[in-house]
């Protein structure tokens, strides 16, 4: 093969030998493979992405069937106790029980279709209000444990409309949102503060809160599939990883500082 003035080529010689050993002529044959190659390696990429969403595809089955199955067995059994228990007080506290295996299992089953809508939903861009969005995220927090605990802020330079998919922009706002409730720091006069800034042709969008922070060797893998930072959580790992592949989707970046017992801080950059 042969690269010359950016195409690929490949050539076949062969020589005509005469009885004395003499080559007075050899034939050579040349062929243009670029268009070839070039379909070659897409198709060498396209094995490969097929075979890290097969590999992505499985994980996704097994861990959220045991993320669905767990909580309902758990409710099974609190109700086998339910069933033979006469004091008040044991039924009640199996009632609190039951009800936080299915606050669990809601938020693994939101988080399956989050999953799911986002890879499988095209980007609708519209003109939105950053601040609008903003709220009614909050707005479907506000009766999350905590909540009421929490001073939520929103600051933007300009109030101007952005051009951008809401969609994806609900599930980053929702899942930091919720992240940040869970965990807040008891200890504190607690905050969670959204900026939002237009830099040319660039959105930044800053959260930051005040909670208890991850940390520092945990950090690397926060944005991985079932990853949990936490001790603290109950739900099935899913949260950041959504939140990264929203904003790939957006065609952005995202980032994370974060300090233990100091707090949070994610920023995310979405072209506009």
């Amino acid at each position: 093969e042969w690269d010359f003035n950016d195409k690929d080529y490949i050539f076949l010689g062969k020589p005509c030998i005469e009885e004395d050993g003499s080559i007075p002529v050899a034939i050579l044959l040349t062929q243009n493979i670029t268009e070839t190659k070039l379909q070659a390696n897409k198709l060498k990429l396209a094995l490969a992405e097929l075979e890290a969403k097969n590999f992505e595809l499985d994980s996704f089955v097994y861990r959220t069937s045991h993320d669905l199955r767990s909580p309902l067995a758990s409710v099974l059994g609190l109700v086998e106790i339910m069933l033979k228990e006469s004091d008040i007080n044991d039924i009640h506290d199996c009632a609190k029980r039951i009800k936080s295996s299915i606050e669990r299992l809601d938020t693994t089953v939101g988080s399956i279709l989050e999953y799911s809508r986002n890879g499988n939903i095209s980007i609708e861009e519209r003109e939105v209000s950053i601040e609008i969005i903003w709220t009614q995220c909050l707005d479907t927090h506000r009766n999350m444990p905590n909540a009421s605990e929490i001073k939520f802020n929103y600051k933007e330079e300009s109030r101007a409309l952005i051009k951008t998919d809401p969609f994806r922009l609900s599930i980053i706002f929702n899942n930091l949102i919720s992240n940040a409730i869970k965990y807040y720091d008891p200890n504190k006069e607690s905050f969670v503060t959204l900026s939002a800034n237009r830099n040319n042709d660039l959105l930044v969008l800053t959260l930051e809160d005040n909670g208890i922070g991850i940390p520092e060797d945990l950090q690397p893998n926060v944005f991985n599939m079932f990853y949990r930072a936490s001790l603290l959580s109950h739900g099935a790992g899913l949260g950041l990883y959504i939140v990264k592949k929203a904003v790939d989707k957006l065609g952005g970046t995202i980032t994370l500082k974060s300090k233990q017992g100091v707090g949070t801080t994610f920023t995310v950059t979405i072209p506009i």
